[in-house]
């Protein structure tokens, strides 16, 4: 990816830094020359990842505690925010602990803001749309069905109006389906991969509905390019252009494993289904984003990264 515009020397904090998105965000954005501070548990299962990635600060803390990391660290120019509890299984639906994330998150908006924060990057999710007939634009309304949605377009909402009258440039990433190397084990592609590697048939449905998948580094490439002097203020997907038949992509997954059994399409019933169909044109016409990989091409580096470990 090009050097990214403003960014160069920054001193930048990452929240949520031990994730699947956070490790490889905190690892590309020093290769941008920026000064970063990975806030992590010291519990954390990624934090040995941290440890290891060149010219990234380790801080130990989590968002509960932001007051004392930001008096450590001093002032800071940008803020990826990241963190979020609660993420998969029935935590998703917990409105307590979802309602915590929200407040969390305004305290480390409002903890920045008293420590020089110029600019706030948000990673939101496609969950704040809900459920949606047709193509997914940045205008479209949101319908949010889980706590875990509800909460995030919560902060998005909140953040935006926080940010506005505070001065404080701002992107709401609302990020889709993304996979690749360190992917959670409970998402499709992964248990796909484990299940066709071990030669056994994973229940589907007949995977008619219109899916997107994006790889690892193009997301973090595209969070990366919102925080572009030139990226204006606002709500972003992040997606890839290429929507197919989920079908397709479970199809190419099995070409990797030639041996293993076909895909149990129709085996799963009585499982609602419902597509997804974003709009990636903001984000193209705003930055100099572009989408890298295909999904043949993060697929090969996925199972790749599954044999390593």
């Amino acid at each position: 990816m090009k050097v990214v515009v403003g960014l160069a020397k920054k001193k930048v904090l990452v929240t949520g830094a031990s994730s699947f998105i956070g490790i490889r965000l905190c690892e590309l954005l020093a290769a941008q020359g920026c000064c970063i501070y990975a806030l992590v548990r010291e519990s954390s299962a990624g934090l040995n990842a941290i440890l290891n990635l060149h010219g990234v600060c380790c801080v130990l803390g989590d968002v509960e505690s932001i007051e004392s990391v930001l008096k450590k660290i001093g002032t800071i120019d940008i803020v990826f925010h990241l963190a979020w509890s609660g993420v998969g299984g029935v935590d998703r639906a917990d409105p307590e602990i979802q309602i915590r994330n929200f407040e969390n998150s305004m305290n480390v908006l409002r903890h920045a803001k008293a420590h020089g924060c110029s600019l706030f990057v948000f990673g939101g999710s496609q969950a704040e749309y809900g459920r949606c007939n047709g193509l997914i634009t940045e205008l479209t309304l949101c319908n949010p069905e889980s706590e875990y949605g509800k909460a995030k377009l919560a902060f998005t909402m909140a953040g935006t109006d926080f940010c506005e009258q505070s001065n404080i440039s701002y992107r709401m990433a609302r990020i889709f389906s993304v996979y690749g190397p360190g992917d959670h084990e409970w998402t499709l592609v992964s248990e796909l991969i484990r299940s066709m590697s071990n030669n056994e048939v994973v229940p589907l449905t007949q995977c008619e509905q219109r899916w997107n998948f994006l790889y690892l580094d193009d997301a973090v490439n595209a969070l990366i390019s919102l925080a572009s002097d030139f990226c204006g203020n606002g709500i972003y997907n992040i997606a890839s252009a290429n929507t197919r038949p989920l079908k397709e992509y479970v199809n190419i997954i099995r070409q990797k494993f030639p041996e293993s059994p076909a895909p149990g399409f129709g085996l799963s019933v009585g499982v609602a289904t419902h597509e997804i169909n974003p709009v990636v044109d903001k984000i193209l016409r705003k930055t100099n984003w572009k989408e890298r990989f295909s999904f043949e091409d993060g697929i090969r580096n996925t199972i790749s990264s599954y044999r390593y470990l």
